[in-house]
Parts: structure tokens; sequence; C-alpha cells
């Protein structure tokens, strides 16, 4: 039985670059611990699957056309599964992943086709390209979950893009000996600087959105910080009128006991400051 080590290297590293992918724009339920382990554990059994196919049973030519349900479908449902939203931002998610896939299936097909004919020399640059996205997209990703609680609607318009140019660039890879190699490599070049362009007009997007929120918060806590001082103002300008108000009520009181005293009432001045010091202890203090 001959073993297809070349196409399982492949498949197997291109799946574990997407999974992390995946991962890295993934808002999980809560526990987070919990439902990232489970989508793991799922992924693994998926891509472990299709791995044994592709190396003992030369699975090759028929995962080429039933992958799409072989592994990114049950990758879609596994995701929609373990993610905190059920809607088109796991779609956008998955979408995304696979547009990266295609922008590195495209660029070791252009060093394949312009540099070297060697096809673990177009692996490593796939697995260069692939490197090279991650940081990209771990950028991107940091906006997009942020993005993730604060717009509810049209992920489904903006899951268009990757998934036009996710189709149409493979249509053009798996028919690239029906069409002339130059045509084929200016097609898709095309497709990935007009969704490259896309991607980054909707990170522009993203951090306008963000800062526009931000402003409107701090404007909202600078109104409310306002509205506690106007309030703390008319507290101490009520305390003044009070204070005011007991100075004067207590020259009064001084004036009355020193007249009590010199007509030599003690006990009626001494009554008269104890009856004061009642009221006063009554008073309840308001913080």
């Amino acid at each position: 039985m001959k073993l297809d080590f070349y196409h399982t290297l492949f498949v197997g590293v291109s799946q574990i670059f997407l999974g992390s992918y995946v991962m890295l724009m993934l808002d999980f339920r809560k526990p987070v611990t919990i439902w990232r382990t489970r989508w793991i554990i799922t992924a693994v059994m998926i891509v472990s699957a299709n791995l044994i196919g592709l190396l003992f049973l030369n699975f090759w030519e028929t995962y080429m056309r039933v992958g799409i349900f072989t592994v990114t479908l049950p990758y879609i449902l596994d995701t929609l599964w373990c993610s905190n939203h059920r809607d088109f931002r796991a779609v956008f998610n998955m979408a995304t992943a696979l547009f990266i896939g295609c922008v590195g299936t495209v660029t070791a097909n252009l060093a394949e086709l312009f540099l070297w004919d060697n096809k673990y020399f177009s692996l490593l640059v796939r697995i260069a390209s692939f490197i090279v996205m991650f940081f990209v997209l771990r950028r991107f990703s940091v906006t997009y979950r942020k993005m993730l609680h604060q717009m509810d609607h049209s992920w489904g318009i903006l899951c268009i893009i990757p998934i036009v140019s996710f189709i149409t660039l493979m249509y053009v890879v798996n028919h690239s000996e029906q069409i002339d190699p130059i045509t084929s490599s200016i097609l898709t070049c095309c497709v990935l600087v007009v969704c490259g362009c896309s991607y980054y007009l909707m990170y522009l997007f993203f951090e306008r959105v963000q800062k526009e929120n931000r402003a409107h918060y701090e404007n909202q806590l600078s109104a409310l910080q306002l509205s506690a001082l106007r309030g703390r103002m008319e507290a101490v300008r009520a305390a003044e009128s009070s204070i005011r108000m007991e100075r004067h009520d207590l020259r009064h009181r001084i004036q009355a006991v020193m007249e009590m005293i010199s007509r030599g009432e003690e006990k009626t001045a001494l009554d008269f400051l104890d009856a004061t010091r009642r009221r006063l202890d009554e008073q309840k203090v308001i913080r």
C-alpha cells in the first residue's frame, strides 16, 4: 500500500493554521475554557479522520471534490456550536479563515509557477505565507472581537466579501490547467487585492465605530460627572446656608444664657442648654 505523505502533510499543516485563525477570532461560549476545549477536540477529530483517509486510502482525488463536506462544513457546524454568537458572525469567522487559506494557496502556486516547480518548495512558501497572515489577522482580530459585541447586524453582508473571494479563487485554482497561467495569476492577484482592500476598509470602519463608541461613552461619563458635581455644589450651598442659620441661632442662645446667668437663674440656664443639646442629638446625620 502506497502512503500519500505529501498530501497528508499538506492538508494537516493547512488545517493547523486555519484552526488557529478560527480560534483567534472566535468568541467562545461561557465558560470559555470548556467550550474552547470542546471545539479543539471536535476539530482534531474532523481533521484526523480526513488525514487518515489521505494517508492510507489515497483519498486526495476524492478530497478535492468533497472536502467542503468532510472538513469545511463540519468545521462551520463545530464553530457555530461553540460560538457565543450563532449567526453570521461565526460564518464571517470561518469565511475569513477560508480566504486566508486561499491566500496561502495562491501564493504557493505563484511561487511554484515563477520560482521553482517543486511541491515541497511550494509547501514551504504556503507555510511562510500562513505565518505572515497569522500576525496580520491577530491585529485585525483584536478590533473584530470588540465589534462582535457592538454591531448586531450587517454581518451577512460582510460575509459576502470573503465567501465570493474564496469561491472565485478555488474555481481559478482548480481549473488552472484550462486557463492560461499568466491570466490565472493576474485574476487571482486581482481577487486577492480587492478582498484585501475590502478587509482593510472593514478594519478602518471597525476602528472608527469603536472610537465613536468610546467618545460617546466618555461624553456620557462626563455628563454624569458634571451632574454629580452640580449636586455636590448644591449640597455645599445648602450646608453653608444651614451653618449660617445655626450660627445666627447660636448667637441668640448664648445671649439668652448669659442673661439668665446674670439674673442668677443658673438652673433655668442649665435646663435651656440641656434642651438645646437634646434637640441637637435628635437631628439625624445625613451623608
